[in-house]
């Protein structure tokens, strides 16, 4: 952590784990980038599209997921006490890209099976191999969320990266959502979504490695 990470968590800020991205923050947010709110809106998305290529260009297959994750981690700790000028954002946020992009990268190490894993139990798809497991998982908690959830995100990360914008604009729209309001669902409910997985995921292999035992 550095120095104005440091300042900020003493300042008595909220934890990643008790802030959650809101309308409030992110009007905070774009009002350091720009006192004029329309051109604060188009530093974000340009700031946001630089690092979606940031981490296409290091071959992340969730590059927006991460790029947002990036997004949210800036504006949490600027809605924290960290002081940054309009010019030192972007900057700043390529930091924090690059711990995201690590982190991200430990986590598909630990997700991969081990050697330990294929001796305890034969391999069986859907159940022991991660990617098949957390696909299933994804499916089924997916059709667990109320359905007004669920339509919204499934639009909302459908289709190529152009489609994507022109699909969530149109949803917007539908639903009388200025575009930053939309993402701050979208993001609440895939939030909601990986936490539901990770516990899916879990409890299906123990559930797998019990009946292995037996």
């Amino acid at each position: 952590m550095n120095s104005r990470e440091t300042q900020s968590s003493a300042a008595g800020g909220k934890s990643a784990q008790e802030w959650t991205l809101n309308p409030e923050a992110l009007g905070r947010f774009l009002t350091r980038l720009d006192r004029d709110i329309v051109e604060a809106g188009r530093k974000y998305e340009r700031l946001r599209f630089k690092l979606v290529r940031l981490f296409e260009w290091r071959r992340c297959v969730f590059a927006e997921d991460l790029a947002d994750e990036t997004v949210n981690r800036v504006i949490r700790l600027m809605d924290n006490g960290l002081e940054l000028s309009p010019e030192e954002i972007p900057r700043y946020a390529c930091g924090v890209a690059q711990k995201v992009h690590l982190e991200h990268l430990r986590a598909v190490k630990r997700a991969k099976p081990s050697a330990a894993d294929s001796e305890r139990a034969p391999f069986v798809p859907g159940i022991h191999e991660t990617t098949d497991l957390r696909l299933h998982c994804l499916n089924r908690c997916v059709e667990e969320l109320p359905e007004q959830d669920r339509e919204l995100i499934m639009r909302y990360y459908t289709g190529d990266h152009a489609e994507r914008i022109r699909r969530r604009k149109e949803l917007a729209e539908e639903l009388g959502l200025a575009p930053n309001t939309l993402r701050i669902r979208a993001h609440r409910i895939r939030s909601r979504l990986e936490k539901a997985i990770e516990a899916a995921m879990q409890a299906d292999s123990e559930e797998g490695h019990h009946a292995s035992e037996e």
